[in-house]
């Protein structure tokens, strides 16, 4: 067993020669919202500093590589059902500005109902879902505000055929 100081040491340096890795699966995981995306990668060091101890001591290259990608998803894939919510969604617009009866509401989680959607319409909802309002919307998003609404607009048509399917 190595001792605490040496562990450190060596994760320094694993973290020095994969850092870019580790940031690269992390954004793509957090649909391109940074708060997400440095939660994830501290995650993800957590982990590998958890599983450090049990790892063979000189591992490189391709072994390497592989054993920091799967701490990556083990640990983004933990966040995410940590993370994961369960959204009501209404059935139309009427019901958007009332209070629909439990019957007229579906339940999608939001990774379901994200998948459904292509990828600038994918970030546009899940920064809508964690409470974006329009004004972020489009700086993060590089949209004019017109742009935020028709966004808004096609999303909820999308998601609409998508629950009555």
């Amino acid at each position: 067993m190595r001792d605490e100081e040496q562990l450190y040491k060596e994760f320094d340096q694993l973290i020095g020669r994969h850092r870019k890795l580790i940031r690269f699966l992390c954004q793509r995981a957090s649909y391109g919202r940074e708060a997400n995306c440095r939660d994830l990668i501290q995650e993800c060091y957590v982990a590998m500093l958890q599983h450090l101890s049990g790892r063979e001591p000189g591992q490189s290259g391709r072994h390497e590589l592989r054993w920091v990608y799967w701490q990556c998803r083990s640990a983004i894939d933990s966040y995410r059902r940590k993370m994961q919510r369960i959204i009501e969604v209404p059935l139309s617009d009427e019901l958007a500005h009332s209070r629909p009866a439990a019957s007229e509401v579906t339940r999608l989680t939001v990774d379901e109902l994200a998948a459904c959607l292509d990828g600038k319409e994918r970030r546009f909802f899940l920064l809508m879902v964690d409470g974006a309002d329009d004004e972020e919307l489009g700086q993060v998003l590089g949209l004019k505000h017109r742009s935020v609404v028709q966004m808004r607009h096609n999303i909820k048509k999308k998601l609409q055929k998508y629950i009555e399917q």
